[in-house]
């Protein structure tokens, strides 16, 4: 008994129970411990853990059988240490009875987290740096939590390049001083951006260190033109493994990035330095083909791989080369685009002879691979047929990874889906040699309201309200039960536009359009219908002498149609289309004043264009690709049918029957300038060069030129629509008044030559934001005989655009006009451009 009670005098001093005396502990020496069993396990001290938790955490059990002194005892104290939940723990003989002991657990718990606060930033700062860091209600509050607290909030105003930013992490009361509940308390000085005063390299002879610091798209030294030299971490870490890329394409394939520091100058400057060990340069050797049948040696290497012995040794145009080039001439492609699903290429290096390697390419080519089943999931919107009659990849076809590229394509340029979320899932099945493809869309909003409004030349303000539905369903809008009006009749990817303008008493017009895409459901041939009523007036009472109007209706019918030849990017459309066009005391003032002022007239004419469009990227920032067009709108030479002596008729007899022809060209180029972009959403700098010329024509020399269908140039191209007039932007000049210039009435020849320089803020389809530089010009003319296309009138500028989907696009352009004073209208060389739901 006397032995007993001595050994629980020994637990008791050595720190059987406190946690910071566990090391005497273990030190002690008890050269006779004795075996207890555990009888009960009790707990005090604790307010918010529950005790059979703590019980858990010592492993200590009831009816367990433990030596005293022992391990066990300390490992139970360690274990509730490690949890970090309380400041103290000890444990304690409550009783002892023989061989039995009563063990009682205390503890006191940690102080926990009421709430926290961040001082010294401003509200959207503040919600950012909270959703970084590891923070709530109720969390135990140790001194590894404050610490990793301020660490991460560094860390956080260091990638975003504020290296000068001092964190303070303390606890205080609480305000109504709750026991075990602590307020903690972060106070941010962020102070400012570190700029970058220079980028530094070691260890670099064969590439120079302004060829290296090119690679660093991001990060720039101070006085980089047109970048800026803030440093900021996460750019910078991306921007790293170009250095070795760059070497590698030298031909330094064993390059390394040894080392970098960031060196703080001072709380606004640091110096990047980056320590490079070049290695060897290394040469292409001999190049050998083998496994392939179906494509023979000289195809693979000479025209695809392109890869000479005695080039430099680049492993990323190796890999382009064979496995995925952006043009797709790929041998991985040529195989792949013939079915070869199973297909498998190999680059192996069989050689090395000082500085040139010898490759050998292994190819296994398997069987080809037909197209088994294909759907489409994620369209909780347009109808699957919708989607899979524009599917290049049919059942039962030869796989073809060209067509999954042009299906994604034409995928994303429906308008229906976000681009940015489209995939495709191929699903082989060796087996039986075929393979299941699984389209993935996710619907996003496409119809459009739209509000415009500017100022269009003598017609003053022209607002313009509409809506186009532009995945609307036509056979469900007379079709009852769940689902064919949520909220309007929409899914199978027809297009309603409905719009009016007007600009009061002047002008007004009102017209509705359908169009579609898939007459009959069978083959891509268009169908369209569009129906208009125009009224233009002076402006005057009309029981004022002074009143005059031109009142128009107008209807018109199209058929489109896919071609297969040359390729299936082109589209010929016809159409025909009748306007009846009622003057009263409206003069036109380039037939002399009041001649034509009264009278009825008819305008059938004739459509025939040829387009091809082949883009890439959005339909709103196009990266690549063109679209091209060619178009003839003429009417019947009446006056080659009758003996009719035209140059005695009165303008009145001249166009009661409206003959002319009309030729449009426009053209637009998208091209690519982001180095090594892949993903067309990472291409974010394009140059768009665009041609448009217009020309109209006559048949018979003493009738001339209709005073309809003509040209009015200058300004947002906004304007009242003269009864087929077309409104042509032209920035930095003031609305209509390059025409104007010319003619009252329009003019009948135009050119316009656009480059932009346009960079993509984001591509997100729900609001695409890109900013632009363009240089344009272009002049118009009354007669052939005038036109030279070498005379025009320039102009540049700086501009933004916005889409938003259910407004269309907003843009704000400011261009210096470089010819104003040639320009009557304008008085001044600068004009700020502002428009809604129309693009130039």
């Amino acid at each position: 008994m006397r032995k007993g009670i001595a050994i629980l005098l020994g637990l008791f001093c050595f720190g059987f129970a406190n946690a910071q005396d566990s090391t005497k502990y273990m030190e002690g020496d008890f050269l006779s411990p004795k075996k207890y069993k555990i009888m009960d396990i009790t707990v005090e001290g604790n307010e918010v853990i529950h005790s059979n938790l703590i019980v858990i955490f010592t492993n200590l059990t009831v009816g367990k059988t433990i030596p005293i002194p022992g391990r066990e005892i300390q490992k139970a104290i360690d274990n509730l240490w490690k949890k970090e939940f309380f400041s103290d723990v000890k444990i304690v003989a409550s009783k002892i009875e023989g061989e039995n002991i009563w063990l009682k657990v205390k503890v006191k718990e940690r102080d926990r987290i009421y709430r926290y606060s961040i001082k010294g930033l401003g509200k959207s700062e503040t919600k950012s740096l909270k959703e970084e860091l590891s923070l709530g209600k109720n969390k135990i509050i140790t001194e590894s939590l404050l610490e990793r607290t301020r660490q991460d909030a560094l860390a956080y105003f260091r990638d975003k390049g504020f290296y000068a930013a001092v964190v303070k992490v303390y606890t205080g009361p609480t305000e109504k001083n709750l026991e075990n509940f602590k307020n903690v308390k972060i106070e941010v000085t962020k102070g400012k951006k570190v700029k970058i005063k220079d980028v530094v390299f070691e260890g670099n002879s064969a590439i120079e260190d302004k060829v290296l610091r090119k690679q660093l798209a991001k990060t720039k030294r101070k006085g980089t033109f047109l970048k800026s030299a803030k440093f900021r971490k996460e750019e910078y870490e991306n921007d790293k493994s170009a250095i070795v890329r760059k070497y590698n394409s030298e031909g330094y394939r064993d390059a390394q990035l040894i080392s970098d520091s960031i060196i703080q100058l001072s709380p606004k400057r640091i110096v990047i330095k980056m320590k490079v060990s070049e290695g060897s340069k290394y040469y292409f050797g001999d190049i050998n083909f083998t496994g392939n049948t179906k494509y023979r040696t000289s195809l693979l290497k000479d025209t695809i791989l392109k890869i000479e012995r005695g080039d430099v040794y680049d492993q990323a145009l190796l890999e382009q080369r064979i496995f995925v080039d952006p043009s797709g001439a790929d041998i991985t492609g040529v195989y792949m685009n013939n079915g070869y699903l199973f297909f498998n290429v190999t680059p192996i290096e069989t050689k090395a002879n000082g500085d040139t390697i010898d490759l050998e390419i292994r190819i296994y080519e398997g069987e080809q691979a037909t197209i088994g089943q294909v759907s489409v999931i994620g369209n909780t919107k347009t109808s699957d047929h919708v989607i899979l009659r524009e599917l290049k990849t049919r059942p039962g076809e030869i796989f073809s990874r060209a067509d999954i590229q042009r299906t994604m394509r034409e995928l994303s340029q429906m308008g229906m889906f976000d681009p940015e979320s489209l995939n495709v899932n191929p699903k082989p099945n060796p087996v039986d040699g075929t393979v299941d493809i699984e389209y993935v869309v996710t619907e996003r909003a496409n119809d459009q309201i739209e509000l415009s409004g500017g100022f269009g030349g003598y017609t003053r303000f022209v607002g313009t309200l509409g809506l186009s539905l532009n995945n609307f369903s036509a056979r469900k809008l007379f079709k009852g039960g769940k689902g064919s009006w949520n909220p309007l009749p929409s899914g199978d990817g027809q297009r309603l536009s409905l719009r009016a303008q007007s600009n009061g008493t002047f002008f007004q017009s009102y017209n509705a359009s359908f169009t579609e895409p898939w007459l009959g459901g069978k083959k891509p041939n268009s169908f369209s219908l569009g129906i208009y009523h125009t009224v233009n007036t002076t402006g005057a009472a009309k029981t004022d002498s002074r009143y005059g109007a031109r009142k128009t209706f107008g209807a018109s019918v199209g058929l489109g149609k896919r071609l297969k030849w040359p390729d299936d990017y082109f589209v010929l459309q016809y159409g025909i289309g009748y306007q009846k066009i009622r003057s009263e005391n409206f003069n036109f003032a380039s037939l002399g004043g009041n001649i034509l002022s009264d009278g009825l007239s008819h305008n059938l004419n004739f459509t025939l264009a040829l387009s091809r469009k082949e883009t890439r990227g959005s339909f709103i920032f196009p990266t690549g690709g063109s679209d091209v067009g060619l178009s003839l709108q003429f009417t019947p030479p009446y006056s080659a049918f009758n003996n009719t002596d035209y140059a005695l008729s009165t303008p009145e007899e001249k166009f009661r029957l409206i003959e002319y022809h009309k030729w449009s060209f426009n053209s637009a180029f998208y091209t690519s300038l982001s180095r090594s972009s892949k993903k067309e959403s990472d291409k974010k700098l394009v140059l768009a060069t665009k041609l448009r010329v217009g020309m109209l024509g006559y048949y018979n020399k003493d009738i001339g030129y209709s005073p309809f269908e003509r040209y009015n140039i200058g300004g947002s191209g906004l304007g009242a629509n003269l009864v087929g007039t077309e409104f042509v932007s032209q920035r930095g000049y003031p609305d209509e008044s390059i025409s104007n210039a010319v003619s009252q009435d329009g003019t009948t020849i135009m050119d316009l030559f656009t480059m932009e320089l346009r960079y993509a803020i984001t591509t997100n389809p729900q609001s695409t934001v890109y900013l632009h530089t363009f240089l344009e010009a272009g002049n118009t003319w009354l007669d052939f005989k005038d036109f030279n296309p070498f005379v025009t009138r320039r102009a540049a500028g700086v501009g933004v655009r916005l889409f938003l989907p259910m407004f269309g696009l907003i843009g704000l352009d400011y261009a210096y006009g470089f010819d104003w004073k040639k320009v009557p209208q304008s008085d001044k060389p600068g004009q700020l451009h502002f428009f809604i739901g129309q693009q130039f």
